[in-house]
């Protein structure tokens, strides 16, 4: 067995709803493989932080916009003054966005295949009319994507600004350990 300081936790989807652990199963394993190594710093059973992530290099790549206005399906609902844009013309809203994306690291998970540390969350911000927006979005590290390196994957909403940061609880993120917040 290993140390319960190397142990981590993935889910998988079950498909036998009579499955006990149904709908997802909890998998724990051994990360000292990558938990021994400074870089990496354990926040909880599912998350880590990667002090050398590999940022996004290009905030405006079609990638990103086009990730932005699935996120923004349906949050005009909530968000008026961001009506249209998710229907605008794809290449209207990528230089609409031009120079208006910013982006926060946030943690990193492993992947429940692979076992190893290559999903990494981001917070991706903009503004649209001198107002700041964010919502948050995976990147899994793939050698199969379309690129040859990353794989987006997103199932979130736009909000304000703040907010992700804000909830309570907040999760445990990059910024708090730059800031020197300790992990709980």
């Amino acid at each position: 067995m290993y140390r319960q300081e190397y142990q981590m936790v993935v889910t998988v989807p079950t498909a036998d709803a009579n499955d006990p652990n149904w709908p997802n199963k909890r998998i724990q394993f051994d990360t000292s493989e990558w938990l021994q190594q400074l870089q990496y710093i354990k926040i909880d059973d599912h998350y880590i932080l990667n002090t050398q992530y590999t940022p996004i290099a290009n905030l405006d790549d079609f990638g990103i916009t086009l990730k932005l206005q699935n996120a923004l399906n349906g949050s005009d609902k909530r968000l008026p003054a961001l009506y249209g844009l998710a229907e605008m013309d794809a290449q209207k809203f990528k230089d609409l966005m031009r120079g208006k994306i910013k982006c926060e690291y946030l943690r990193t998970t492993f992947d429940a295949e692979t076992l190893k540390p290559v999903n990494d969350y981001f917070l991706i911000s903009f503004t649209y009319k001198d107002k700041w927006y964010e919502f948050e979005t995976e990147r899994k590290i793939s050698k199969t994507s379309d690129d040859g390196y990353f794989l987006w994957a997103f199932d979130n909403t736009v909000h304000e600004a703040g907010y992700w940061h804000n909830t309570d609880p907040a999760a445990y993120s990059y910024r708090d350990y730059q800031n020197g917040k300790a992990v709980k």
